[in-house]
């Protein structure tokens, strides 16, 4: 799988691909039927786009998680516990202070950087 732009969300593509693999019972149909190279490679283009779909809908479920854990931690701690001027990031759950958070952001490459 190719780069997804999240750390925690490739490890978890990762360990999702390697429990698939080999998953298909030896008796079953081959995976590609018999078609020409033109609608074998339709065929493949599919497959691809549908793992695509498949990989942005984990990344976008992993930093949910990762932002929805984040503010349970803090309300279960109290506000007494977080560093002054705490934030999280609610696009992908990332927390810092506001001001290392407000420089990460506004990076040209930054998941937070929409003017791109």
């Amino acid at each position: 799988m190719g780069a997804c732009g999240d750390v925690d969300a490739a490890a978890r593509l990762r360990a999702a691909v390697a429990e698939g693999e080999g998953q298909a019972p030896a008796d079953a149909p081959p995976v590609l039927p018999a078609l020409g190279l033109a609608d074998a490679m339709a065929w493949g283009r599919d497959k691809v786009h549908a793992l695509w779909r498949v990989q942005k809908e984990l990344v976008g479920r992993v930093r949910s998680l990762r932002y929805f854990e984040a503010v349970d931690r803090a309300m279960a701690t109290g506000p007494a516990a977080w560093p002054a001027r705490h934030a999280v990031l609610a696009s992908c759950g990332h927390a810092g202070t506001l001001e290392d958070l407000q420089q990460w952001v506004d990076r040209p490459n930054s998941a937070g950087n929409t003017s791109k």
